[in-house]
C-alpha cells in the first residue's frame, strides 16, 4: 500500500508549487486517461482542476517576480 503525504494547501514558494504539480500528475498517469468507474473518472476530474489552480498559481508568482 502506498503512503500519501500531505502537502501544504497554501504552498510559499514555486518549488512547492511545481512539487505538487508533479505529484498530481504522476498520480493522473498512474491511474490511466480513462478510469475504469466512476469514483476514478471523478477522481480525475479533481485532479485535473487542480493542476489548473496550481498551474494559475506558478503563473501568477511569476508575473508577480518571484
Amino acid at each position: 500500500m502506498k503512503t500519501i503525504t500531505a502537502v501544504p494547501s497554501h504552498p510559499s514558494c514555486p518549488r512547492e508549487i511545481r512539487q505538487e504539480i508533479a505529484q498530481l500528475e504522476r498520480r493522473l498517469r498512474t491511474m490511466g486517461l480513462d478510469g475504469d468507474c466512476a469514483y476514478e473518472r471523478a477522481l480525475s476530474q479533481a485532479y485535473d482542476a487542480l493542476l489548473l489552480q496550481k498551474r494559475r498559481q506558478l503563473a501568477a508568482l511569476r508575473e508577480a517576480g518571484l
